[in-house]
């Protein structure tokens, strides 16, 4: 169909406001267009709610390129006119394919640039809460973690999570999704930003300059950090009130204070982070130390009986990382066990049962407790009875993990 590019209307799901434009990605493809002119490939339809529109489902670099301002690229120059007529695809397509379009034809800006994929999450789960798009409703298990949309019509509430958008998006946004390197690592990266946002812990302008995962992610555990600071010293503040009743007036107004103070400090310790990580070569522990600053006023954090994360935590955590690495390597401090026991195992047919069982049962009772540490360092909230189960963990450990769950809901 022949259409004038003034006439085309960005996707009703690509917010241009908070989409960040590659001022690279448009003079190439403004070289594009001179070279080769503009390709009439964008697919849109027409506008359900203007009339002689049409809404692009993928292609707004290019549009920006073609006629600048005209199209939200502030201060850009088109090198086309928006009287220009090009022939270009109309489809009758709905609001769920409009955004599967538009987040995968900006499948390789997300993998670059940790914003655009923050755009087009936030822009998912308003067309959720708008009931214009369906999303798969969290399992039990991944509940915790979500986030609750009322919207809809007739309303009707639901939880969804990183999970609920990675299905509906398809495959490559739900595999490896403990890889930030991946589509559902990242995925789920941009979905604690959300969490955050919505929560009003962390302002959208803190990922203004941020472009990498890693920095986003700095910015992000900062604001998780200090909420998860006021929320341990509510809970230590109304334990300590049940010790001892002198404490009782003086834990009552931390544990009042507590939310609106873990959302001012969270913001604080993300802008303090992101300030610190917006140059070329980021100094990502002197970022952590200037946010621990802003978390807790000294008043509150002098309390002995306010817990505190210890502040070396992290790197005594990669220092035993780093030996749990090599323990059962050929290389490792334990060389000598290891080379022993896989030449004992080269004869294991030669064992007498009692002596093998033996060794088998150490080496069982070695995994179980590794596992059972390694469950207790997860955030186990994402794992259910049958996945702790499939891993080996022992029942007495799963029903503790159940029972802890418990207590974190009553909290």
């Amino acid at each position: 169909m022949k259409i004038k590019l003034a006439d085309l209307r960005p996707n009703p799901y690509r917010r241009m406001e908070a989409y960040p434009i590659n001022p690279e990605k448009v003079l190439a493809l403004q070289s594009s267009i001179k070279d080769t002119g503009f390709w009439e490939n964008i697919v849109c339809r027409k506008s359900p709610t203007e009339r002689g529109a049409y809404e692009i489902a993928y292609g707004h670099h290019r549009m920006v390129a073609a006629i600048g301002a005209h199209f939200g690229g502030k201060g850009i120059k088109g090198v086309c006119k928006p009287t220009d007529v090009f022939d270009l695809p109309v489809k009758p397509l709905d609001d769920q394919t409009m955004i599967r379009m538009m987040m995968a034809e900006n499948m390789d800006d997300w993998k670059r640039d940790f914003r655009v994929l923050l755009e087009g999450v936030q822009s998912i789960i308003e067309a959720a809460e708008r009931g214009e798009i369906d999303l798969p409703a969290a399992p039990a298990q991944h509940r915790s973690k979500g986030i609750v949309l009322d919207g809809g019509s007739p309303p009707r509430p639901r939880i969804i999570t990183p999970l609920s958008i990675g299905k509906f998006l398809g495959t490559a946004w739900t595999e490896s999704a403990g890889d930030h390197r991946a589509g559902a690592g990242r995925l789920a990266l941009a979905f604690r930003a959300v969490r955050l946002i919505r929560d009003e812990a962390l302002d959208p302008s803190a990922f203004e300059g941020i472009v990498s995962y890693a920095s986003a992610e700095e910015v992000i555990r900062a604001a998780e950090m200090a909420r998860r600071e006021w929320k341990q010293s509510a809970v230590a503040a109304e334990k300590a009130a049940v010790k001892s009743p002198a404490l009782k007036e003086e834990a009552a107004k931390i544990k009042k204070a507590a939310p609106a103070a873990a959302k001012r400090d969270a913001k604080k310790a993300a802008n303090v982070v992101a300030e610190n990580l917006r140059s070329d070569k980021p100094d990502y522990r002197h970022a952590r130390r200037q946010a621990e600053k802003q978390i807790l006023a000294p008043s509150i954090r002098g309390k002995h009986w306010i817990r505190q994360q210890p502040p070396d935590i992290n790197k005594l955590a990669i220092e035993l990382s780093e030996k749990l690495g090599k323990m059962l390597t050929a290389n490792g401090p334990h060389a000598d066990t290891v080379e022993k026991l896989l030449r004992v195992s080269e004869y294991s047919e030669n064992l007498r049962d009692n002596v093998r069982d033996r060794l088998v049962a150490d080496l069982d009772c070695l995994a179980e407790r590794a596992t059972s540490i390694s469950v207790a360092l997860a955030n186990t909230d994402f794992l259910g009875d049958r996945e702790l189960q499939s891993i080996g963990l022992p029942s007495r450990e799963i029903k503790q993990i159940g029972n802890q769950r418990m207590e974190k809901t009553d909290l």
